[in-house]
């Protein structure tokens, strides 16, 4: 039985995966990064879910967080990101005929956000809050307890949102400098759907990408890549067709989402 998946190598090192479910009627797709708690020093703990935070706030074309869940919301879509300790996800979920918009408001926030001053600051204030509302959840802070055991002084036993104490003192340079070294090409990219491959390939190989000295300025060609490309078998909502964007990681215990209401 062959394969439900194509996987396809893009120039400057991402991978794009296809799966046709021609029986549903929407599109998921997710951008997946390889940046996570993990691979953060204590002074940057917690700057991957700082940054998906301020991702949500506005861009250049969309300058606040309402027009951008308006884009997706508006077509009756659903935007939502979370960090993980390995990986950083970016995903949204449309009725197929929008998936060119799911495609273009996702690629927009991960290269094109304002990262505000003032955004930074504001958000600073909501992750600490975030941070204490776990510590009120038994069940979610015994199970930070039990990572911190079992990890002991290791990003792993972290928390995945970070500590106050490093949380208040990353500065906005310090957030530039992290999202330039770990939001590039060089990460396995996954898209999944349904009804028709070459519609989803049509559509990925004319978008520019927005990111990265290899691609910027033009048009990915699609190739096949070397068997040694990992795909990520993580399910997302069974009704839709999936597009989603991974890095080749190990499995993690927790997950910090991001919902609707925050941003």
């Amino acid at each position: 039985m062959g394969s439900p998946h194509r996987v396809h190598a893009l120039p400057g090192g991402a991978r794009l995966v296809v799966e046709s479910m021609p029986e549903r009627h929407s599109t998921s797709l997710v951008l997946m990064f390889a940046g996570g708690s993990r691979l953060e020093d204590e002074r940057l703990a917690g700057v991957s879910h700082f940054i998906e935070h301020l991702y949500f706030k506005g861009t250049k074309g969309r300058p606040s967080s309402k027009e951008i869940a308006d884009a997706i919301e508006g077509v009756g879509g659903f935007i939502n990101a979370s960090t993980d300790k390995e990986l950083t996800a970016y995903w949204a979920r449309v009725p197929s005929e929008h998936m060119a918009l799911g495609l273009d408001v996702l690629f927009d926030i991960v290269s094109n956000s304002k990262l505000d001053p003032a955004d930074v600051e504001r958000e600073r204030m909501v992750i600490l809050e975030e941070l204490r509302m776990y510590q009120d959840q038994p069940q979610d802070y015994v199970q930070n307890l039990f990572e911190e055991l079992i990890w002991p002084g290791h990003a792993l036993g972290r928390d995945i949102a970070g500590t106050e104490e490093s949380v208040s003192r990353l500065t906005r340079d310090d957030i530039l400098e992290y999202a330039d070294a770990r939001y590039g090409c060089r990460t396995s990219w996954s898209v999944r759907r349904g009804r028709s491959r070459r519609r989803i390939r049509y559509a990925w190989s004319r978008r520019r990408f927005p990111f990265g000295p290899t691609l910027m300025g033009r048009s990915p060609r699609l190739r096949h890549p070397r068997s040694t490309a990992r795909v990520s078998s993580s399910g997302v909502a069974t009704r839709s067709r999936r597009i989603s964007v991974s890095a080749p990681v190990r499995s993690a215990t927790s997950i910090r989402t991001a919902t609707p209401s925050t941003f």
